[in-house]
């Protein structure tokens, strides 16, 4: 067998070392059948999230404990949290004799701040639990003892209950959602709306935390009647007054 000479090893090195380069250079490829990463628009834009991609923020859930609670109302509770942060998931599905009065929806509450050691917005109300499992639907809420604010990690918890309760109720049909928010909680759910897709299927902001909301105008109009409605006669005479007095100059 002849031997290859030193110049034709090193010129077969070479040829290899050329190829191999740029291939170690290039992105590897995501395995076959996983998802992608969520990802911005452009740089400093939101995260847009759909139903399918990863956030890598929330990627990994862990469930802690599953119990079956009797208040408000008998339930099936799941609670966990999510990997590297401080975000924890309450998930409130119907008792396991109660699983086919699930009709394949959840509700979802979210609110970015507590204000008192005793709060944990994680933990969805009790209205907010009736509610749900008498309407056919399971409860859902994400957060913290403190600050939780966007809509990241309210999606991530809708996704991963989403399995949790495929997996309860036995069933692979497609699931709905609702996500719902009072005052600083309706800048999350129109976050959400905004910059998620097929996450949830509806978003009822309430109580709208805007500067000055329509409602102000009128309540103030109403309460104005109301408090000063026997005082009319002289703002009237006082506001004519005013207006034939000559205007003041500086001295």
């Amino acid at each position: 067998m002849t031997r290859p000479s030193p110049t034709a090893r090193r010129t077969g090195l070479a040829l290899a070392a050329a190829v191999a380069l740029p291939l170690a250079l290039l992105p590897a490829a995501p395995a076959a059948g996983a998802p992608a990463e969520c990802a911005q628009s452009a740089p400093n834009a939101p995260m847009q999230v759909t139903a399918d991609c990863v956030d890598p923020q929330y990627a990994h859930p862990v469930i802690d404990s599953e119990s079956e609670q009797t208040s408000p109302v008998a339930h099936h509770l799941v609670t966990g949290h999510f990997e590297g942060t401080n975000i924890t998931f309450h998930i409130y599905l119907h008792p396991q004799a109660d699983r086919a009065q699930w009709d394949g929806r959840f509700f979802q509450s979210t609110y970015p701040v507590t204000f008192s050691a005793a709060e944990d917005t994680s933990r969805a109300s009790d209205s907010a639990i009736r509610f749900a499992l008498a309407n056919g639907g399971y409860a859902v809420q994400a957060g913290n003892a403190s600050f939780s604010l966007g809509y990241r990690h309210t999606a991530a918890a809708a996704k991963f209950a989403e399995t949790v309760a495929a997996a309860w109720y036995g069933s692979d049909r497609a699931i709905s959602g609702y996500l719902y928010g009072a005052s600083g909680g309706s800048f999350q759910v129109v976050g959400a709306a905004e910059n998620t897709q097929d996450v949830w299927q509806g978003f009822v902001p309430l109580v709208q935390a805007v500067p000055t909301p329509n409602s102000y105008n009128f309540n103030g109009r109403s309460a104005a009647e109301l408090i000063l409605a026997d005082k009319e006669g002289a703002i009237r005479c006082a506001h004519a007054r005013r207006q034939r007095r000559p205007p003041s100059h500086p001295g």
